[in-house]
């Protein structure tokens, strides 16, 4: 079976199991987009790896093509027919092209004649444009009485000068795939950026005064989830482009894709991924005289959103002090300052969804 057909059967038996996963468990809608983008991934990079692999392979072979035409083209020359040509031929190393010049050779043993044997050579062959193209003129010869021999000669060197002009055009090319790399990793820091600085702007910009208020801002959840997306859809995206730029194959992406995905998913788990646990604290003064009375006020917020009901604790100079936020996330308390001056540390604990923050704040007694 294909492998083009082996990616789409485990795509769809994917998007069943997501599916029935989504019912059972009754799965948010981030969470699905994220199954589902990994489910594209686990699916189309073996598919690219075994397709690319099979490029690569095929790249190797049109470079030993001309060796294979000028050795069978001398034998002709010398005296052999085309049919003892090849098998002659196989019995010489071509690397990725030995295995398929003796199936070649091993049809023509068999009494299968000899343009039979070569269309069949050629169906077996994926991904090789100069092999196809320079045995279908071989054919065109051979049918039409021409000489075999110098046909082969003339398109090994024709097939040999092409590839030398490839190799020019992919040398001029390197920096332009240079610049797309420089653009992915910069549209990478781009995003990094925006999801830590901008956003959070964005989520904590309160309603003035006099304004209406246009629905709450979106969940980091939601932004998440979206530069998970960005972040995948870029990395495919600036690989294929690489691999068409310098190779001229999008299949050639996949070495590109190789580096760009996980470079691009390992920021994602390391900048964006991590929940965003906060704690604001505030004290009116910077400095309290020993036993004076103070006024703490704080903010905690689990996602950009308010923290309603998260439980806090607040040591300062051995005394413990437990309660709970409000709806808005915010809490207050009166404590007293030690009775020693001295610079002491005020550490709040906050739990909260089965997650736990602790910030440490400095208090000067003097």
């Amino acid at each position: 079976m294909e492998a083009k057909y082996i990616a789409l059967i485990g795509f769809v038996v994917g998007i069943n199991v997501i599916v029935f996963s989504a019912i059972l468990f009754n799965l948010s809608f981030e969470s699905i987009i994220y199954m589902i983008t990994g489910l594209l991934i686990a699916v189309s990079v073996p598919f690219f790896m075994h397709e690319y692999f099979l490029f690569s392979a095929a790249k190797k072979m049109e470079a030993r093509f001309p060796d294979f035409l000028r050795d069978v083209s001398e034998a002709i020359r010398a005296g052999m027919t085309i049919p003892q040509a090849i098998v002659n031929a196989s019995k010489v190393n071509y690397g990725p092209l030995t295995d398929s010049v003796k199936k070649l050779s091993y049809m023509i043993s068999w009494g299968i004649p000899f343009p039979e044997a070569l269309r069949s050579f050629m169906s077996k062959l994926r991904h090789t444009p100069y092999i196809k193209r320079g045995l279908s003129i071989v054919l065109q010869s051979y049918y039409s009485g021409g000489d075999v021999a110098t046909t082969m000669k003339s398109i090994a060197d024709a097939t040999s000068e092409l590839q030398e002009v490839e190799k020019d055009r992919e040398s001029s090319l390197k920096q332009q795939v240079f610049i797309v790399y420089v653009i992915h990793f910069v549209f990478l820091g781009i995003m990094v950026a925006m999801y830590n600085v901008l956003i959070p702007m964005i989520s904590a910009r309160p309603t003035e005064e006099g304004l209406i208020s246009f629905g709450t801002p979106p969940s980091y959840e939601y932004f998440k989830t979206l530069f998970f997306l960005t972040l995948t859809i870029q990395s495919f995206s600036n690989a294929l482009v690489a691999g068409q730029t310098m190779e001229g194959n999008l299949l050639a992406g996949f070495k590109h894709m190789a580096v760009m995905l996980p470079v691009s998913l390992l920021a994602y788990v390391i900048f964006i991924f991590p929940v965003k646990f906060e704690i604001s604290i505030s004290l009116p003064k910077e400095q309290y005289g020993p036993g004076e009375e103070m006024s703490l006020f704080g903010v905690v917020k689990f996602e950009g959103t308010p923290a309603a009901n998260a439980d806090v604790e607040i040591n300062l100079g051995g005394k413990t002090l437990s309660l709970k936020t409000q709806d808005n996330g915010e809490f207050s308390a009166e404590l007293t300052a030690p009775g020693e001056k001295g610079i002491y540390d005020m550490t709040i604990h906050c739990t909260y969804n089965g997650y736990e923050k602790t910030v440490v704040k400095q208090v000067m007694v003097s």
